[in-house]
């Protein structure tokens, strides 16, 4: 609860960084994919006048943190406000669980 904007991220991102961690076990080829879903804003906050979050969605890896200097951040993918709990789902959450039941 509270201002999170957003609603997944990632502790292996450096301000500016790539959201990609490459495993460095020889054994293994996987990577780890950073996605991130900027939230709509609350209904508290359009009641208490707000009428636009504080980052952009340039394009669909970037977030912009919007201040006297804006701050863009890279991601593998990056769900704007509009993105539905079931396109987030069709996104991440279907291939991730196809992969686990193979």
């Amino acid at each position: 609860r509270g201002g999170a904007l957003f609603q997944s991220c990632s502790p292996m991102l450096g301000e500016g960084g790539r959201g990609t961690h490459e495993n460095k076990d020889p054994g293994s080829s996987s990577t780890i994919k950073v996605f991130v879903r900027v939230r709509p804003m609350s209904t508290s906050e359009k009641s208490a006048g707000r009428t636009e979050n504080i980052v952009s969605v340039p394009t669909t890896d970037t977030v912009v943190m919007q201040s006297s200097e804006p701050k863009p951040f890279t991601f593998d993918y990056v769900a704007d406000q509009s993105t539905t709990q079931h396109e987030v789902f069709d996104m991440i959450g279907r291939p991730f669980t196809d992969s686990c039941l193979k």
